[in-house]
């Protein structure tokens, strides 16, 4: 999915890389060049590349947008390459890969009228994200210290355990210190991780158990936050990808958190 910000769909190659450009400036900090359009006969294009090595994503960008249900043919292009390395997003870094090859986008619009160019069909393509255990600790590290500072408790050591249960499926368990005063405990926290055809993971199953008085404390205001990540869905891609259904999509946990997955006819 790509939101151009603009009321009508560019009519070459150049103005339609100009504004994807603009685009991606909206949403990560990169350089002013990272979408490259090769021409063939717009709308018929060679290739739209985007590079965004070391691009980070900007906390404030906007929610995705509503879209219309009217869909109209709008470009094709043989090859559709996006490839972002040590994407930078809150305290981790996500590499994000997605190649396609004979790709029709279409145009629609947002609630503002803009054109949104959606990815609706390839012949073939497949899509990798990763992210190294480090950096998902320290998303959790960060997510657990800020609920846990406001109540004067100190949080240490946090470490992540990840078991697969299927090519989808992953049992998640964080193990931490909490420390208030002289006095510390350890916690534990337990979840299932499940990942759809649209490379969406679920999170459910999740509960907190803690020894002494210092542990209930923490699973005590801890609780009211895992009860409202209980059965949300995340999408683990990086970019929304339109109306792509994804097949063969599955947990990769050897030495980093990688999902891939296939699509195409």
């Amino acid at each position: 999915m790509f939101p151009l910000h603009i009321k009508m769909l560019p009519t070459s190659a150049i103005d339609l890389e100009r504004a994807l450009n603009d685009a991606l400036r909206r949403v990560a900090i990169t350089s002013d060049k990272s979408v490259r359009v090769g021409d063939l006969s717009y709308p018929d294009l060679d290739e739209i590349v985007v590079v965004l090595e070391g691009a980070t994503l900007k906390s404030e960008a906007a929610r995705p947008p509503i879209l219309a249900t009217t869909r109209e043919p709008a470009l094709t292009a043989r090859k559709l390459l996006i490839r972002g390395r040590k994407l930078s997003a809150g305290p981790a870094n996500i590499d994000f890969a997605l190649g396609a090859s004979d790709v029709v986008l279409a145009q629609t619009r947002d609630e503002n009228s803009n054109v949104v160019l959606v990815l609706q069909a390839a012949s073939s393509g497949a899509i990798e994200v990763t992210l190294a255990r480090s950096d998902l600790e320290a998303v959790i590290a960060e997510l657990a210290r800020n609920e846990a500072g406001q109540h004067g408790v100190t949080i240490e050591k946090v470490k992540l355990d990840l078991v697969p249960h299927g090519p989808r499926e992953v049992a998640a368990e964080v193990r931490f210190t909490a420390r208030k005063l002289f006095f510390t405990a350890s916690i534990r926290i337990t979840a299932r991780l499940e990942i759809d055809e649209q490379m969406t993971a679920r999170l459910s199953g999740l509960a907190c158990t803690g020894e002494g008085t210092i542990g209930t404390l923490a699973c005590g205001f801890l609780a009211p936050r895992l009860r409202k990540l209980d059965g949300r869905s995340f999408p683990f891609s990086v970019l929304p990808l339109g109306e792509i259904k994804f097949r063969d999509v599955r947990f990769d946990l050897a030495d980093s958190v990688k999902v891939t997955a296939e699509f195409g006819a």
